[in-house]
């Protein structure tokens, strides 16, 4: 079976995809168009957790947030946050250009690394909330 994507490794972009609080990412696609990550809820963005992370994030979300209320000693808004920051500490960031269908996701050292798709017919909007469930 083929893979839906292939690597291409001289597509990487010469910058860390790590924007400061408050900058706007902009990340050039080699199909001229720009991916620009400004704010949430973006339909070509996701948050990508690799499977080995899984048990670990949900482990420390039982033993670092739901123990700890359980037994009363942290707060509601404290549960919040560490939850988050399990979350956070546990994906990686992954865009989507809109115009020819490239993935572009973060590495474990911060770089960006592109797959392209096979043919022309990808889904160019694979992130998105599926809104017909």
């Amino acid at each position: 079976m083929n893979a839906p994507h292939r690597a291409l490794p001289d597509a990487e972009p010469s910058f860390q995809s790590h924007p400061t609080k408050g900058s706007i990412l902009k990340i050039p696609c080699r199909c001229g168009a720009l991916i620009v990550d400004s704010t949430d809820q973006l339909s070509h963005k996701a948050h990508l957790m690799p499977d080995q992370s899984r048990f670990v994030a949900l482990d420390a979300i039982d033993e670092q947030v739901i123990d700890p209320i359980a037994d009363g000693k942290l707060s509601k808004d404290d549960a919040y946050m560490r939850a988050r920051s399990i979350f956070q500490a546990s994906t990686r960031t992954m865009w989507q250009c809109r115009s020819c269908g490239r993935l572009f996701i973060n590495a474990q050292d911060g770089s960006l690394h592109c797959f392209a798709p096979e043919d022309a017919n990808t889904d160019k909007d694979i992130l998105a909330l599926d809104m017909s469930q």
